[in-house]
């Protein structure tokens, strides 16, 4: 047998996380070899807390974990923590650790370019919420702030955040959804150079190229939202962003899309300028996948509806789209929707909607879906 190796732990040094309190989270980072044939773990990094948002680019992992810290009531304040990993060593290092004031809405909201992070946040409650956006630069084993711009929209939330390179789009809402473009070429001097006032707010905002942004999100009145609505931003001129085009879906209050809260349903396929939308039409209304022509040319073109219930997801393969719902895969024309080539059933989840385990396959022209869960990767056909 193998001698053992290393020290042998007592008692007192080992502590079950079960058992205190409170409760104590970790986190695991684990680098594994896909191209090494001995399968394992090359390395692993350990950091306690609970896992918040990730963010990765090529060379960095961001792990961001909310933290409340304070006493009582009137001292207590939100931050998010964050932890940057560095990617190209093995052993996947923790190398600087830093905090910032307010909570991250989704990954979306930070971003890193030339070696400094960019995040943005929201603090505080309904009555007293503030936004900032922070950029900051590793100094030693800290994460530090190095330019700040604070209390932006004073009352108001973030509802959507993106980046590019020198330039950061941020939606907040209460009433009126001001879209800020900030100027971020200076990372130590952020500033705010634009600003637009329109009447509801985008979940979700999309880099179309360079000078133009699709925004998906709601329509409002006196604060309260309406129908879905989709735009079109044209911030060419940072310090006069405006928008250009303007589609909206009908069904009211009610209408519906995971595309809302899930930028993956949100299915854009630049070559040809097309986009994808699974929606619902007002409270137990018709459903489907809508289908759009959004260019910087041409603007908005309602192309037509891809029908059915329980809209999911809708993918490209070749030319032709490939439309996901609950019990049903449809595969038309890319710009033809409302076009069926053909059609398969798939088995309904155990609440007679979403598609659960077992696994299964659907073999349809040229492709096979393989379904583990509610997502469907595609596999080419054997």
């Amino acid at each position: 047998s193998a001698a053992a190796v290393g020290v042998a732990l007592t008692s007192q040094m080992i502590v079950d996380p079960r058992f205190v309190q409170p409760r104590v989270h970790f986190v695991t980072i684990a680098a594994l070899d896909v191209l090494d044939d001995q399968s394992g773990v090359a390395a692993t990094t350990l950091l306690p807390g609970r896992v918040g948002r990730i963010y990765a680019s090529t060379d960095s992992l961001y792990i961001m974990q909310s933290e409340v810290i304070g006493e009582d009531s009137a001292t207590r304040r939100t931050f998010t923590k964050i932890s940057k990993l560095d990617l190209t060593d093995p052993e996947i290092p923790l190398v600087a650790v830093g905090q910032v004031p307010g909570r991250l809405l989704e990954q979306f909201a930070v971003d890193e370019h030339d070696g400094f992070f960019r995040i943005a946040t929201t603090e505080g409650s309904r009555s007293s919420w503030s936004n900032h956006l922070f950029v900051m630069a590793p100094n030693g084993a800290a994460l530090e702030v190095v330019g700040s711009v604070t209390d932006l929209a004073p009352t108001e939330k973030i509802y959507s955040a993106r980046f590019t390179d020198d330039t950061a789009y941020i939606v907040t809402y209460r009433k009126v959804d001001p879209l800020f473009t900030i100027d971020l070429t200076d990372p130590t001097d952020p500033h705010v150079v634009g600003e637009l006032k329109i009447p509801g707010y985008s979940d979700y905002l999309h880099i179309l190229d360079e000078d133009h942004v699709i925004g998906f999100g709601r329509a409002a009145i006196n604060g309260l939202y309406q129908e879905m609505q989709l735009s079109l931003f044209d911030v060419s001129d940072p310090s006069n962003p405006q928008r250009v085009d303007l589609y909206s879906f009908s069904g009211g209050r009610g209408g519906r899309s995971a595309a809302l809260y899930d930028h993956h349903a949100f299915s854009y396929f630049a070559e040809d300028g097309i986009l994808a939308l699974p929606t619902t039409e007002g409270y137990g209304g018709e459903g489907g996948v809508d289908v759009f022509s959004v260019t910087a040319e041409d603007g908005i073109e309602y192309l037509g509806r891809v029908s059915g219930d329980g809209a999911r997801r809708a993918m490209r393969i070749g030319e032709n789209l490939y439309s996901v719902f609950n019990g049903a895969v449809k595969v038309t024309p890319l710009d033809e929707p409302e076009t069926v080539l053909s059609s398969a059933d798939v088995p309904r989840g155990y609440d007679g909607g979403y598609i659960w385990d077992p696994w299964f396959t659907i073999t349809m022209p040229d492709v096979m879906f393989v379904s583990p869960g509610i997502l469907m990767p595609v596999l080419p056909a054997s």
